[in-house]
């Protein structure tokens, strides 16, 4: 028989066991709970990018647009990535109503047509580098460094100064009303808000107040807005997290970023609420939290600016372009799909490898240009100089000599007179080293700036050349890809590429065509070669 003591420690231990299960089956629950639920991996639709600033995605057409530091490209069903603007750095991107888009750039605002022509809105002068753009229904608004322009139907633009305070515009958001539209907007960090009420063939801007966000008066630190947000009627994200207004109140979410993190964008898709930072994005389920890390790589990479919505996300950095997805669902296919190689109209073609090395050899940019004169300035410290004189002298001079003579009594003088004249040439040779000229020679300045002026024509030229090369490749995909095309749509592909091909031929000088045609190796001579020092 167990003495009552034995008892008590069995039923003890059996309680503490207990608990303890309880305890790591809560824990599991809650970082299962706190798992990003997005995965994410880099996107393949375009691959040549390193550096992104700006998205836009059109769900009505599946088209994405991307911009960076260079321009614009643009990506849509089987037509492959085309580059339709080449102005940059890219800040912001919006499809508008019809088939085009807008580009909010460092050079102004650019209209791409569907037709691929672009125009640039003319905002007014000294509006500065344009930084959001955004497309209604009854309106197009343009944030700028020096304020916000508004256009109805995106030829003529108006500023929008009726007592909005002067500076840059970093971030607007619109929230449509009974009688109006609610801007919302951060101008040089603060928040204003203002109604813009449609009237006989304008738009009136009334009712601008400056709001006052808790936590201190004059506070300068907002960074974007959102109106999309379920349950609150506008979030104003700030370097210290987020503010969020609903019924006439404020209340603060508090996200954890990572160590040293600036906050850059907020947004909502996908029933998810994102923050992109400088140090990796955040995911929520609403904007009360919990935040957590994204997965990998987004989690802990740059990421500028979200787009897309179900079933993909996309995200863009500095290390290019990103695509999520669920990880309830199966991972969707992007919306490009590459033909078999067998059934690309380039395959006889050269490489883009044997093109670049075409177009430095005929440029005369080959890194043998630097190197000789590298070794023409070491070899110069051995060369002494030679040094040619020569001198001229002259010298004239006259004597004269008197003497007295008596002769018959009288007296006789004699005068003598000579005259001497000397001429003197010199000529000498002499060779000088100077020995300090082994060490570093003072020539050598002038050959790094050569080379440095050598190397950023020769990054051009190949840049040129590759964009010419792969843009001709998409024409020529997308006509091979479809083909129920219209005779006149293809008609224009192929001027297109033959436009293209034409461009390479010109850096190349005449290899391209050549090379193109012949039926079997394309470069005999130009093998791969070592195109950078």
């Amino acid at each position: 028989m167990r003495s009552p003591r034995a008892s008590f420690l069995s039923l003890l231990l059996i309680a503490l066991s207990a608990l303890s299960l309880l305890l790591i089956a809560l824990a599991v629950e809650s970082a299962s709970a706190e798992a990003p639920l997005w995965s994410w991996q880099r996107s393949q639709l375009f691959p040549g990018l390193s550096e992104t600033s700006a998205l836009a995605f059109d769900p009505k057409t599946d088209r994405l647009a991307v911009g960076d530091e260079g321009g614009v490209w643009l990506a849509g069903g089987a037509s492959g990535a085309t580059k339709v603007l080449r102005r940059g750095p890219v800040r912001d991107l919006a499809f508008s109503l019809g088939a085009g888009l807008y580009a909010a750039t460092d050079r102004g605002l650019f209209h791409i047509e569907a037709t691929g022509d672009v125009t640039k809105q003319s905002l007014g002068t000294g509006t500065g580098a344009v930084r959001r753009i955004l497309v209604n229904p009854e309106f197009i608004l343009a944030a700028t460094d020096s304020g916000a322009f508004l256009s109805r139907e995106g030829r003529r633009w108006a500023r929008l100064d009726a007592g909005l305070p002067g500076g840059a515009v970093d971030a607007f958001a619109v929230r449509p009303q009974p009688d109006g539209v609610l801007l919302w907007l951060i101008v040089e960090g603060r928040v204003q808000r203002a109604r813009l009420r449609s009237g006989p063939g304008r738009l009136a801007l009334e009712d601008v107040v400056r709001v006052s966000l808790p936590g201190g008066r004059g506070r300068r630190d907002a960074v974007d807005l959102s109106t999309s947000i379920p349950g609150t009627e506008v979030a104003v994200l700030t370097r210290r997290g987020i503010l969020l207004y609903s019924e006439g109140s404020w209340k603060s979410s508090h996200p954890t970023f990572p160590p040293g993190a600036t906050p850059v964008r907020l947004g909502y898709t996908a029933g998810r609420v994102w923050i992109a930072t400088d140090r990796g994005l955040l995911e929520a389920a609403s904007p009360s939290g919990p935040w957590h890390r994204a997965a990998p790589p987004v989690g802990n990479t740059a990421i500028a600016v979200l787009a897309g919505g179900e079933p993909l996300v996309y995200a863009a950095g500095a290390r290019g372009l990103f695509s999520g997805h669920s990880r309830s669902q199966p991972h969707p296919t992007e919306p490009v799909a590459a033909l078999p190689l067998r059934r690309t109209p380039w395959a006889q073609e050269p490489s883009v490898r044997q093109v670049q090395v075409a177009a430095i050899r005929y440029l005369d940019l080959r890194p043998e240009r630097i190197r000789a004169l590298q070794r023409g300035v070491r070899r110069r410290g051995w060369l002494p100089r030679f040094e040619l004189r020569g001198s001229y002298g002259g010298r004239d001079s006259w004597q004269h000599d008197y003497d007295e003579a008596f002769t018959y009594d009288a007296p006789r003088l004699f005068r003598d007179r000579g005259d001497e004249r000397n001429r003197d040439f010199d000529v000498s040779t002499a060779l000088i080293w100077d020995l300090g000229d082994l060490a570093y020679h003072p020539e050598s300045l002038d050959v790094s700036k050569e080379a440095r002026e050598i190397i950023e024509l020769r990054d051009d030229v190949l840049d040129e050349v590759t964009q010419l090369y792969f843009e001709r490749r998409r024409m020529l995909l997308q006509l091979a890809s479809e083909p129920s095309v219209p005779a006149a749509e293809a008609e224009r592909l192929r001027l297109r590429a033959d436009e293209l091909g034409s461009g390479l031929d010109a850096w190349t000088g005449g290899w391209w065509s050549r090379a193109a045609s012949a039926p079997t190796s394309h470069s005999p001579r130009d093998t791969p070669e070592e195109i950078h020092p």
